[in-house]
């Protein structure tokens, strides 16, 4: 039986955070990594989303250090907001490396609105044409990364039942 992770307290949330995003731009990737992991859980989700430590997150966007941005867009992805759209479509267009791409767009796809839909449908037309062969694997990821986070955006579809026509019994 596996134990359940302990989440983390306030004060251990609070010097992850001051480690993590005490390098400016640079960022520290085991701190942010082990903020990611506590992230989801309620209280670390509402520590970490003040809007200083979610304009910390995204300063990380611009690290040298492809991991401290793809897990910076992890964090954004759990704590932000659609504020933190523009930034995350600014860091799809200049991003390079391949495995960061998929979580700069699920993260655009959790914080973002149906109108990032187009972005992202520009977007998927400029990797099959950047695309040439030699990163499948990533490419794939990319790919996908991009249909979810397109389904993310769309509204949600309301269906009245009053509209239906009824159903016939026999």
């Amino acid at each position: 039986m596996q134990k359940k992770k302990e989440s983390l307290s306030r004060e251990e949330l609070d010097a992850l955070c001051a480690t993590a995003l005490g390098n400016g731009t640079e960022g520290d990737a085991p701190a942010l990594s082990a903020l990611a992991a506590s992230a989801k859980q309620g209280a670390a989700k509402a520590a970490l989303s003040s809007p200083a430590r979610r304009a910390g997150f995204r300063s990380l966007l611009q690290s040298s250090q492809p991991k401290v941005r793809k897990t910076a867009a992890r964090l954004l992805g759990e704590v932000g907001g659609q504020n933190e759209a523009p930034a995350l479509r600014a860091a799809i267009e200049r991003e390079e490396t391949l495995f960061v791409l998929p979580s700069l767009l699920l993260a655009l796809g959790r914080c973002g609105g149906p109108e990032d839909i187009p972005f992202l449908k520009e977007v998927e037309e400029t990797r099959r044409e950047r695309s040439n062969g030699d990163s499948p694997k990533h490419e794939a990821e990319i790919q996908s990364a991009i249909r979810s986070a397109a389904a993310s955006l769309r509204p949600p579809v309301e269906i009245h039942l009053s509209t239906l026509p009824p159903l016939a019994l026999h």
